[in-house]
């Protein structure tokens, strides 16, 4: 019986093509929703909540930027961001954060009665983040 290692070592990797054209698509449409400058963290809030998202802010000087969590396959997206942090860097945040909403979709959790099973701990080699940061250069440089 091959061990857990081998068989994730299996699995199919997405290619960095695959990559950039998932980030691209969800540029464009985050740049056809957004309304107002792509540096103002209200414009991205807005869109936020135009897709179904919860959006919350909180401050915490010293902590994270901000997170995106959901419950379940059909779990209302939240998005928390950190007002600590600049208004550009905000912008950023709810640009990542809304990545990872829309990556829901298409990349869902496997267990669907797990709560907040999407919750991957920002791991940089996670292919969602890696999207979701894609994403970020994309619509805010």
């Amino acid at each position: 019986m091959a061990s857990v290692k081998m068989r994730i070592a299996r699995l199919p990797h997405l290619s960095s093509r695959t990559k950039q054209e998932a980030a691209q698509l969800i540029a464009h449409k985050l740049l056809r929703l957004a309304e107002g400058r792509s540096d103002d963290p209200a414009t991205w809030r807005r869109v936020a909540e135009r897709i179904g998202c919860r959006a919350v802010s909180y401050h915490a000087p010293g902590c994270g930027r901000g997170e995106y969590a959901a419950t379940g396959p059909e779990g209302i997206g939240v998005i928390a961001v950190n007002t600590a942090y600049s208004p550009s860097i905000q912008a950023r945040v709810w640009i990542h954060e809304i990545a990872h909403h829309e990556l829901r979709v298409w990349i869902p959790p496997q267990l669907a009665d797990a709560a907040d099973i999407y919750r991957y701990a920002d791991n940089p080699r996670d292919a969602r983040h890696q999207i979701a940061r894609l994403v970020e250069r994309l619509v805010a440089e």
